[in-house]
């Protein structure tokens, strides 16, 4: 091998057994490869990048305390179109927020032990599509996973229990208001269902 191979080896990584070179080499540029080159060091690891966090969304566990009403955790849909923040109050609340208002109307479900609940999302005055969800039964540590926004057609897949309990978790009359127009898009008897879960 000739000085100017193993020269440009030196600089470019080539040369080396696998591990050496990914040793001395690697996450480095040219002129840092060329100054240790010349001055015959080797220059020393860089840690690896550390997986990607959870994403909360996707049936991942919380653990987590907290007091009052505020904010102790939050994460997106899969699709990235809705914002989820869960709250504290005694309690727990998810709050969604539809960053889209072209996505609207819209739902989410949300699923965590037994319990599967519906948030639909409507277009607002002021400000961009949100409701809020009392989560009854959520514990920290529980896992449970949400949908992407689908088309408020698709609430007439559920089951009426499902659209049942949902309403009755609404946690505000926004979140009420938008079920008023989930039945305009529903079968008949799911009409019935909400109109009677409203009362």
């Amino acid at each position: 091998m000739t000085f100017m191979r193993r020269y440009w080896d030196s600089l470019s990584g080539g040369g080396h057994p696998p591990r050496i070179a990914a040793r001395v080499h690697a996450g480095y540029g040219f002129w840092q490869r060329y100054w240790a080159s010349l001055t015959v060091n080797d220059l020393p690891a860089k840690p690896a990048r550390s997986a990607p966090e959870r994403a909360f969304g996707t049936s991942n566990s919380l653990v987590m305390a907290a007091t009052g009403d505020r904010v102790i955790d939050e994460t997106s849909s899969p699709d990235g179109k809705v914002a989820l923040f869960l709250r504290a109050s005694g309690g727990y609340r998810l709050e969604a927020v539809l960053r889209d208002a072209d996505t609207a109307p819209a739902v989410v479900s949300v699923s965590y032990g037994p319990r599967h609940l519906l948030i639909p999302l409507i277009r607002q005055r002021l400000g961009p599509p949100t409701a809020q969800l009392l989560l009854p039964g959520f514990e920290p540590g529980m896992p449970w996973q949400s949908s992407p926004a689908l088309p408020m057609e698709q609430t007439k897949l559920w089951a009426p229990e499902t659209i049942t309990a949902s309403i009755n978790a609404a946690a505000n009359q926004t979140t009420r208001h938008a079920w008023r127009a989930v039945r305009e898009v529903v079968t008949e008897d799911l009409a019935a269902v909400i109109d009677q879960a409203l009362r």
